[in-house]
C-alpha cells in the first residue's frame, strides 16, 4: 500500500541517517524537506548532509540523500534509471538557488554536486538471488552529460549499507577497547596537489565503494597502530596486491603494528591464507581480525 511504502521509506530515512551520523556526517534541516531551486520550483529532498572530505584538503561538501525502501519483487530496471536521473537533475537545479543558500548559509562555501541513493530491499530472503539483477540494471544507466556538468551520484543497496554498518561496529570496538588511548581516525594518503597525509574521524564519501579503508589509533603505551579494513577477496594474490598498494602510498611502517580486518568469509582463510600474511607483509607486526558479516540492519541503526 502507498501508506506503508511512505512509512517504511521514512523509517529507512531515519535508519540510514543514524549510520551516516555515526561515521561523522552532519545533517542539515529536517527529513523530507521541500527546497526551492533557482526558478522557484520545489524539490522534495529526503535529507541534506555535509561531510569533511579529507581526500581534498579537509573541505566540507554538501550531499543530497535519497532513501528508497523496496521489495525485490516490486523492483524493475526502470526504477534505478529514474532515481539517478531525477537526483542528478535535482542537484543541478538546486546548486545555484539563492533561496537554498538563504536557508542554509554554510552551503555557499561548499561544493554542491553530490547525491547518495541508499536502497534497502526489505525482503531479505530474496535479496541474495536478486542482487545480480540490480547490479545489471545499475550498469545500464546512462546520463546525458552537458559540458561542465560534474554531479556525482553514489548508489548503495543492502550490501553497501551493511558494509558501512560493519565498519562502524569495528571502529566502535577499537575505540571502546581498554588498550586504546587515542581513538581511531581514518587515514587519507597524499594524492595529487595535496602532499601531506590527512587524518579525520569523518569517513569521506570516496571511501564508500573502496576495496580497502585505512585508519590508525594509538594504544595506552603510545604505540601507533595502522588499520586496514579489507573488503575484497580472500586469496593470496589479492593480499599481495593489497601489500603492493599500501607500500606504494607509504602506509606500511615497521614501527607501527598492522591489523587487517577482513569482511568476506572463507572457511579456508584462517587455515591457508592467514599464515601467509606474515610472509606477504614481511618485516611488520601483523594481525588479522574479522569484521562482522551482517545480513540485516544492526541494532544501533534500528533503535529509536
Amino acid at each position: 500500500m502507498p501508506e506503508d511504502q511512505a512509512v517504511n521509506g521514512d523509517r529507512w530515512n531515519g535508519q540510514f541517517t543514524k549510520l551516516l551520523e555515526s561515521i561523522g556526517w552532519t545533517s542539515l534541516g529536517d527529513a523530507n524537506m521541500d527546497l526551492t531551486n533557482e526558478v522557484d520550483e520545489q524539490h522534495g529532498v529526503d535529507r541534506l548532509f555535509t561531510f569533511v572530505n579529507s581526500f581534498i584538503d579537509g573541505r566540507e561538501e554538501a550531499v543530497i540523500f535519497e532513501a528508497k525502501n523496496y521489495l525485490t519483487t516490486s523492483y524493475n530496471s526502470g526504477h534505478i534509471d529514474t532515481w539517478i536521473k531525477t537526483l542528478d537533475k535535482k542537484i543541478s537545479n538546486l546548486k545555484n538557488s539563492e533561496r537554498l543558500y538563504e536557508m542554509f548559509p554554510s552551503l555557499q562555501s561548499m561544493p554542491f554536486r553530490t547525491g547518495v541513493i541508499a536502497i534497502w530491499f526489505s525482503d531479505l530472503d530474496n535479496y541474495p538471488s536478486f542482487r545480480q539483477k540490480f547490479i545489471d540494471s545499475l550498469a545500464k544507466v546512462k546520463l546525458n552529460r552537458q559540458q561542465g556538468d560534474s554531479n556525482h551520484i553514489y548508489v548503495l543497496d543492502n550490501s553497501g549499507v551493511l558494509r558501512l554498518a560493519s565498519l562502524f561496529m569495528a571502529i566502535d570496538e577499537i575505540n571502546r577497547h581498554k588498550d586504546t588511548k587515542d581513538p581511531f581516525q581514518f587515514y587519507f594518503p597524499a594524492a595529487g596537489k595535496r602532499q601531506a597525509v590527512n587524518h579525520s574521524a569523518v569517513l569521506a564519501l570516496n571511501y564508500f565503494p573502496a576495496k580497502f579503508i585505512l585508519g590508525q589509533y594509538t594504544d595506552v603505551n603510545h604505540v601507533e597502530h595502522r588499520v586496514v579494513f579489507y573488503l575484497g577477496r580472500l586469496d593470496i594474490a589479492s593480499f599481495e596486491r593489497l601489500q603492493n598498494a599500501l607500500s606504494n602510498i607509504g602506509f606500511l611502517d615497521t614501527q607501527k603494528p598492522l591489523t587487517i580486518f577482513t569482511y568476506q568469509r572463507d572457511d579456508n582463510f584462517y587455515r591457508k591464507i592467514k599464515p601467509e600474511l606474515e610472509n606477504i607483509f614481511a618485516g611488520l607486526t601483523i594481525d588479522a581480525q574479522e569484521m562482522e558479516y551482517i545480513t540485516q540492519l544492526p541494532r544501533f541503526m534500528r533503535k529509536d
